[in-house]
């Protein structure tokens, strides 16, 4: 029963994603010691267990990938302290920029032109 309360991941691509759900979840908290102690604790489970488990599978690119995102995580503490946010999101691994907004434009709209009416029922 207790082993049913802990997330336990299926090989090292499973638990990079698990840490950056994580990660996306406290990363513009207030800091805090409890956070920056868990801070570390995912920081050392990435360095030690995940990096670990991606050598046993043979994989390098994960393995590398785990420890760039132990890395991401110990430049959060001092970016924090700073007074400053992380921008973007933690994605398998990798820290995302957010430059996904999307305008919509009227149709025939283009930048250094008005927008083309059809006729209307009006003079």
């Amino acid at each position: 029963m207790i082993q049913d309360r802990f997330y336990q991941p299926k090989d090292a691509k499973d638990a990079i994603r698990f840490v950056s759900e994580l990660f996306n979840q406290y990363k513009d908290a207030p800091l805090t010691d409890a956070l920056v102690a868990y801070n570390q604790k995912l920081i050392n489970y990435l360095e030690n267990d995940v990096a670990q488990a991606a050598v046993q599978e043979h994989n390098q690119v994960r393995r590398q990938r785990a420890l760039e995102m132990a890395t991401t995580l110990r430049h959060w503490v001092p970016t924090r302290l700073e007074g400053q946010y992380m921008r973007g999101k933690m994605h398998n691994g990798r820290l995302t920029k957010q430059n996904n907004t999307k305008y919509k434009t009227l149709k025939g709209q283009h930048k250094n032109r008005p927008a083309k009416y059809g006729k209307t029922m009006h003079k």
